[in-house]
């Protein structure tokens, strides 16, 4: 089992500007121990991170079953989080107790589904 970043960061400065979908964000991968056959792509949730999710990845990928998967573990960009008072946390779009970040949701939508297609 390896790890190792499979793209490049999206920007190294994303505060309040949520990620240009354009761009991938930071990922690690868990290579498949046999031919890959199968991608799979875990997300975090807010304020989680990468890391996080690849010990739950490490878990699945050491079952002899799930030896064909590959495992895609993506972060997303640090942003202002207004459910949070405004901290600057890991989130795919900002979680608001008002209306919904539509626009942020959407980028999101977009930089993930940019990485399913490259995969």
């Amino acid at each position: 089992m390896r790890s190792n970043s499979c793209c490049p960061l999206a920007t190294t400065t994303v505060l309040s500007i949520p990620m240009d979908p354009s761009q991938q964000p930071e990922c690690l991968t868990i290579a498949a121990k046999s031919s890959s056959s199968v991608t799979v792509i875990l997300i975090h949730g807010l304020g989680g991170n990468a890391n996080e999710m690849k010990v739950y990845a490490q878990e699945l990928a050491a079952d002899p079953g799930l030896n064909h998967i590959k495992w895609v573990i993506p972060q997303a960009s640090l942003q202002p989080c207004m459910r949070l008072g405004g901290r600057v946390v890991l989130a795919w779009y900002d979680s608001r107790s008002g209306p919904d970040d539509e626009e942020g949701i959407l980028q999101s939508v977009e930089t993930l589904s940019h990485l399913v297609r490259q995969e």
